[in-house]
């Protein structure tokens, strides 16, 4: 009788370590900031609006950014952009997809990748 109590104490164990994991995973994202590198796919829930540098970085290949009817855009004058970016590839990923929305004020508007 002794040992089926332990049969059924190991399950429940690690029923009860599997669901903290579980819980932890679901815990929410931070929001994207400027200059942010995005390494997955993303859907944006904001405007990201005077950025002081890049708006976004890419970092992967293969991504989609769906900027979800939403902006990207700078801080500065017109003047003061050189060198910013609004979606910098300069690492030049593949397959990158920029969609849905609005990259403005910066000296370059996308990087490399494309708008689709």
């Amino acid at each position: 009788m002794a040992n089926r109590s332990r049969v059924l104490f190991i399950p429940i164990g690690v029923l009860f370590i599997f669901g903290l994991g579980a819980f932890a995973s679901t815990a929410a994202a931070a929001p994207v900031q400027c200059g942010d590198v995005i390494t997955e796919d993303l859907k944006l829930q904001a405007d990201l609006t005077d950025c002081p540098d890049d708006g976004l970085v890419i970092g992967a290949d293969r991504i989609t950014i769906n900027l979800n009817g939403h902006e990207v855009s700078t801080d500065c004058e017109p003047a003061e952009c050189s060198g910013r970016v609004g979606i910098d590839n300069s690492g030049g990923y593949d397959r990158v997809r920029i969609r849905n929305g609005e990259v403005s004020g910066f000296e370059g508007r996308i990087g490399t990748p494309w708008l689709s």
